[in-house]
């Protein structure tokens, strides 16, 4: 049957999908592929929905997936591995690593969505990316309904991407994943902003300070969807050359160029957002947020036409500025 996705993504975009239901098991989700296969619909899998921009419709069959669980498959030395469901939130699920001395994740706290799309997004914050932690994906062919294991190397993370967004976007459905956590107490602490923070607050450098510190700044920064629709960052940071960032730096020299190799720099979208002076600037029903450059929000009754048209002209802007291209970061969902 059809249904409104309105309380399903975190833009609180109006849309309505051809058919929409949930599947709180593999044997439900298996029995929805089977029934779209018959009738030739296309599917998409929605999970938090906080990655996301939809159209006004969506011709297709969305399946949401809300299998839950946390399984303990065994440990090995100082390491620790554990299955998530991908139903599960992203946020709690980390929360319940911490609370259970399993380490690794806690830089990550307080991102919005499910455990099943981390690994789509390679999700990563303040000097950790998920990939790290991930040993293999569980997945299910949505055209034949077979089972199957990707591991780390064949899930092909890169920055804020995957296999699951590029080869197998639409064909894979991830039921859970496997992470290779720590029994050793040891943060990562290398983020500018996060060892500021920790500093200021004089905190102990435990991963629970460090969690708490997260979430600190991440509640600081960023709106909470509930109150403020968003999807987080909408674009990725820009990753340039070194010869290119080094010509912009001597035209803006308070341009932050963070080199990540021997080649390559990656430059603060935010910042580059910003100082075009994007940042407040309101347009309709869709705005960039006051506190931070790099999220646009739904003032109220924003379509996603009206999201993309903005981001569209921020892209524009930035690229006559900087000769930089933006890429937008959630997933664009066409009709």
């Amino acid at each position: 049957m059809s249904g409104s996705l309105y309380k399903y993504n975190s833009l609180s975009i109006d849309a309505h999908a051809e058919t929409f239901e949930h599947a709180d098991n593999e044997e439900q989700l298996l029995n929805s592929l089977e029934d779209a296969s018959r009738l030739q619909q296309s599917v998409f899998l929605l999970g938090g929905g906080t990655n996301v921009v939809f159209p006004d419709k969506v011709l297709s069959r969305v399946i949401r997936l809300c299998n839950r669980g946390i399984y303990l498959l065994g440990s090995s030395g100082d390491e620790i591995h554990i299955r998530a469901n991908a139903g599960e939130n992203w946020h709690q699920f980390v929360l319940w690593t911490i609370q259970n001395k399993c380490y690794g994740l806690e830089n990550l706290a307080l991102i919005p969505g499910s455990v099943g799309a981390a690994p789509v997004q390679n999700i990563g914050a303040f000097g950790v990316e998920v990939s790290s932690f991930i040993s293999k994906v569980n997945c299910i062919r949505v055209a034949s309904g077979e089972s199957i294991t990707l591991d780390e190397k064949e899930c092909r993370f890169g920055y804020r991407d995957s296999i699951f967004k590029r080869d197998e976007v639409d064909s894979l459905v991830i039921i859970s994943v496997d992470f290779v956590l720590s029994r050793i107490a040891d943060p990562v602490i290398t983020y500018p902003l996060l060892i500021d923070w920790i500093n200021k607050t004089e905190s102990s450098k435990t991963p629970e300070d460090v969690l708490d510190a997260v979430v600190q700044l991440r509640s600081l920064r960023l709106p909470d969807p509930i109150q403020t629709p968003n999807v987080g960052s909408f674009f990725k940071n820009p990753i340039i050359n070194q010869s290119q960032a080094a010509y912009l730096q001597l035209k803006f020299s308070d341009l932050p160029a963070h080199p990540i190799n021997e080649n390559d720099v990656k430059l603060s979208a935010g910042w580059l957002i910003e100082h075009c002076g994007w940042k407040g600037y309101r347009e309709g029903s869709v705005a960039v947020f006051e506190n931070h450059a790099l999220v646009l929000i739904n003032i109220g009754g924003a379509t996603g036409e009206n999201v993309l048209n903005l981001a569209g002209k921020i892209q524009s802007s930035v690229l006559d500025e900087f000769g930089v291209e933006l890429e937008i970061e959630p997933r664009i969902v066409r009709k």
